[in-house]
C-alpha cells in the first residue's frame, strides 16, 4: 500500500507501509499458529501470496482486516513504514 503525502498539491514524501514479517512470525507465536500455511489458510489466501506480502508486496484493507481478525491484534501491530 503506498501513500502519498501531499500538502497543497505538492508531493512531499511517499510513505511506503509493508506488513512486517517478525510482527506477524510474532503474533502467530502468541496465537498458537504454528505455520505461515496454517495462517494463509485461515485467512483464506494462497500461502505463496501470503509470503509475497510479508516480502513487500501491496495489499489491500480488505486482507490486512482479515489477518489481524486471525491475529487478534491492530493493524499498528503488524505494519511498518518505509
Amino acid at each position: 500500500m503506498r501513500i502519498d503525502s501531499t500538502h497543497y498539491g505538492w508531493l512531499l514524501f511517499p510513505i511506503m507501509i509493508t506488513l512486517s514479517k517478525r510482527a506477524v512470525t510474532r503474533q502467530m507465536h502468541l496465537r498458537g499458529i504454528p505455520s505461515m500455511a496454517q495462517l494463509a489458510e485461515q485467512i483464506g489466501v494462497d500461502p505463496s501470496h501470503l509470503c509475497k506480502l510479508l516480502q513487500g508486496a501491496s495489499f489491500t484493507s480488505a486482507t490486512l482486516t482479515k489477518i489481524v481478525r486471525v491475529l487478534e491484534c491492530n493493524p499498528g501491530d503488524l505494519l511498518k513504514g518505509r
